[in-house]
């Protein structure tokens, strides 16, 4: 990233997001990087906590109460075209496959179909609604569930030691079939803001059932 862009850079406080709650797919995520960090175990420092999973669709820069409280408005609009995206069908994503972002983040893929095409339609629709309070990301969108990023080391001994994650750490176990998520919501969490589970804080989330059934604080804490 140039001076420039630096300059331009606007750092995300929130994020819009599907939450992975499936236990097959997050039982085969802790795999995943238990066998990685059995090759390599220093890694252990950049594993993304499983109960933290969950597919991002925008990021946003929220400052103050105010721009929270206006993001939970347009939140609460969007829902009808979400439900004219999925067009009365179910949305369940299939996790299959690792792959990485230039060896700094290792993922799971949702596979490509109908429903991750439908995923993107999300992430298209908020970038419009929430054009003025988004944050700065310079990369094409992909739909990904996060297992290790080098982002997390936060000393400077600890970025010298870890340049990198290795492909060869999970060439043998690339084509791994994580399972299936079946979206019921769609989320405004907070990065700083933890509940006393290892989850996200949740602003406010809309329904994306035809049933409409909303999703109580208790049930978060449950999951």
């Amino acid at each position: 990233m140039n001076e420039n862009a630096d300059a331009n850079f606007i750092r995300p406080t929130h994020f819009l997001a599907v939450q992975i709650t499936d236990p097959i797919i997050k039982g085969k995520m802790k795999e995943v990087q238990d066998c990685i960090v059995a090759k390599e175990s220093i890694l252990e420092n950049v594993v993304v906590g499983v109960d933290l999973a969950h597919i991002t669709l925008c990021l946003l820069s929220l400052p103050n109460e105010s721009t929270v409280n206006e993001a939970n408005k347009i939140l609460q609009r969007c829902r009808d075209d979400l439900m004219s995206i999925l067009d009365g069908e179910p949305m369940n994503l299939h996790i299959s496959g690792i792959g990485h972002f230039d060896k700094r983040v290792v993922f799971a893929k949702v596979v490509p179909g109908d429903n991750e095409e439908k995923l993107k339609l999300f992430s298209e629709h908020f970038d419009k609604e929430f054009a003025l309070l988004k944050s700065t990301n310079p990369f094409e969108y992909t739909p990904h569930v996060t297992l290790m990023k080098l982002s997390k080391l936060r000393s400077f001994a600890m970025k010298k030691k870890i340049k990198q994650i290795s492909p060869k750490h999970f060439e043998d176990i690339e084509d791994m079939d994580f399972g299936h998520q079946n979206v019921k919501t769609v989320q405004l969490l907070a990065m700083s803001r933890k509940k006393a589970t290892e989850y996200y804080f949740c602003e406010s989330d809309i329904s994306v059932e035809e049933s409409n059934v909303e999703t109580t604080e208790a049930e978060y804490a449950e999951e």
